[in-house]
């Protein structure tokens, strides 16, 4: 069979920080494409305005040069929002023109917000690039369903994150690691996090420390943190990566993610992985990944009483985190491994290299609808 050549867009996966591109990571990484070959082009990178300019404009000229030589049957655009959906829609612009599928994979947890402050011209141009490209790529049914909403004509998919899934459990209850991994900030709930360990300090058990790992407004986590009096318990402030960060899930009793909005989080999928209890919100994907009280704990954004409650219950009883261990991590084994997300990548790719350049699915829905033009 003739190799086909998928042509992989985004932000650079070794430099920028994020789930988005973790995702983007992982696939470059996965091994068993069958007739796939990805290949990477970065559209996006961290540093000032010049910079990034710069690396747009880059990849736009080779993106012409891939496209003239044939060596794209395919694009693959990972987007959040703003500035990310503008860069996509160029290259779909490009990739249209030589007649190439394009599908959008879609990680922004605040592309509707961005979608509705639009103006109506520009809501009318974002509209049209999800109506043209052959397959929108949501992260769970809740997300999908949430998107047909504002663009009901779109063909869309849902394909949850995946993540790589140890062949065994590798949780040991921990030795009192209260972990958050992600963008501090008050959209990941932070502050909710670290005002709700101030508030049980006290009943925690001897030892317990708070390791607040991310990217963001870092001096504003820390100086919550002394307001609060926890920087004696808290342990790190700040990213971390590489084998600081295996080193620091092996040590992780639980993890935290009290977020006000998401889409579906890397940070959940790879603590669960690893057999880590989480507590997160009732919002967006993640009830379809946390079942309250059986894989882990769930409460409403802001909730800090909830929150308190929930970080005392499970520090103080290890059988407990077994329980909800051993759980956590069938729930991703089973449905959230890379090999049962890729496959379904691999399907809709074939499904859009078809003659008719659509996803099938999403074409069939759309002439079910009598919508098609």
């Amino acid at each position: 069979m003739k190799e086909k050549r998928v042509l992989v867009v985004g932000s650079d996966p070794y430099s920028v920080r994020g789930g988005m591109v973790s995702v983007i990571k992982n696939h470059l990484e996965y091994r068993d494409w069958e007739e796939f070959h990805l290949e990477l082009l970065i559209t996006h990178t961290e540093g000032s305005k010049r910079k990034k300019i710069f690396c747009f404009l880059k990849s736009y000229i080779r993106l012409v040069y891939i496209l003239l030589s044939g060596r794209a049957d395919l694009l693959h655009l990972h987007v959040s929002e703003r500035g990310s959906v503008y860069r996509k829609a160029a290259v779909t612009g490009l990739a249209r023109l030589f007649k190439r599928p394009v599908i959008l994979h879609h990680h922004g947890a605040e592309f509707f917000d961005f979608y509705i402050s639009l103006p109506e011209r520009k809501k009318r141009r974002v509209r049209r690039l999800m109506e043209q490209v052959n397959c929108n790529i949501l992260l769970s049914h809740t997300a999908e369903k949430n998107f047909k909403r504002f663009f009901p004509n779109a063909r869309t998919e849902a394909v949850a994150n995946a993540v790589c899934v140890p062949a065994q459990n590798p949780y040991r209850g921990g030795d009192g690691c209260i972990v958050t991994l992600g963008r501090l900030g008050e959209r990941k709930g932070t502050y909710d996090l670290i005002r709700a360990v101030g508030r049980v300090r006290e009943l925690l058990p001897e030892g317990t420390s708070l390791w607040l790992c991310g990217d963001g407004e870092i001096q504003e986590a820390d100086r919550a943190v002394k307001d609060c009096k926890i920087d004696d318990i808290t342990g790190h402030v700040g990213w971390v990566s590489g084998e600081e960060k295996s080193k620091l899930l092996r040590r992780a009793s639980i993890h935290v993610l009290p977020s006000r909005r998401e889409v579906l989080p890397m940070s959940i999928l790879e603590t669960m992985a690893e057999g880590i209890p989480n507590i997160s919100t009732s919002v967006a994907s993640i009830p379809e990944v946390i079942q309250h009280g059986v894989n882990g704990y769930l409460i409403k954004p802001g909730d800090e009483q909830a929150l308190s409650e929930y970080i005392c219950r499970l520090c103080e009883d290890p059988q407990l985190r077994m329980e909800m261990s051993r759980r956590a991590y069938e729930t991703v084994k089973k449905d959230f491994s890379m090999e049962a997300c890729c496959s379904r990548i691999k399907r809709i790719y074939r499904s859009c290299l078809t003659p008719n350049n659509g996803c099938s699915e999403g074409i069939n829905k759309y002439q079910k609808k009598g919508k098609t033009k």
